[in-house]
């Protein structure tokens, strides 16, 4: 269900998926530079399209009221 919802909004929103999930049961995939706050969401949206279980990190001062709830999924 995750991944129909994820695949239609980035449908709706107009952009395309392209390839299919890595082979490799461990891998590391580098999303940069951030040219927009755009970046963040469709980057989660893309890792529910293809499935991928995804773990990020980002500087300390990202994590103020209100994103601190964000430390809990990390």
């Amino acid at each position: 269900m995750k991944q129909r919802l994820a695949r239609w909004l980035l449908q709706a929103a107009g952009w395309s998926l392209e390839g299919v999930r890595p082979p490799y049961a461990r891998y590391v995939l580098i999303a940069a530079p951030h040219t927009s706050n755009w970046d963040f969401p469709l980057m989660l949206l893309y890792a529910a399209a293809f499935d991928i279980k995804m773990r990020w990190m980002g500087k300390h001062s990202l994590f103020v009221w209100p994103l601190a709830a964000c430390r809990a999924w990390a």
